[in-house]
């Protein structure tokens, strides 16, 4: 007698709406193999838009704009300003802090950076940088 075995099977746990995915193999518990996510629900994603621009109000093209998760250093989004001094950030997960920083190889920034809670749409988030004496 012939015995057949598949060569893997796809294996959906659903346990209090998290859904577990594994790839069980024939020496392998679910326990083994199991990763665990979660998914998320209704989360809401967010813009940020300001200006960069001079104390007289000119504006500052090609400023980087960094917007970090302050727990982990890592970037979230990053833009240039346009050649008006705009920029947007969109795609932005709300309900969380985040650092958004900006920077010109010209000009220096008295506040270069701001600790930001983000709950819904932010505009006017506004950055004044003073021509650096290297320029």
């Amino acid at each position: 007698m012939r015995a057949y075995m598949p060569i893997a099977a796809l294996i959906i746990v659903i346990l209090s709406s998290a859904i577990v995915f594994a790839s069980a193999s024939p020496n392998a518990s679910l326990l083994d193999v199991a990763q665990p996510f979660s998914i998320a629900g209704n989360a809401t994603v967010v813009s940020i838009t300001g200006r960069v621009k001079m104390p007289n109000g000119r504006p500052i093209k090609s400023a980087v704009i960094v917007l970090k998760d302050p727990d982990t250093g890592e970037v979230v989004r990053s833009t240039y300003s346009s050649s008006f001094g705009y920029y947007r950030l969109d795609q932005i997960e709300s309900g969380r802090l985040y650092v958004l920083s900006v920077s010109h190889k010209r000009y220096l920034f008295v506040f270069p950076a701001q600790l930001l809670e983000i709950n819904e749409d932010r505009a006017g988030v506004d950055f004044t940088g003073e021509a650096s004496e290297n320029n």
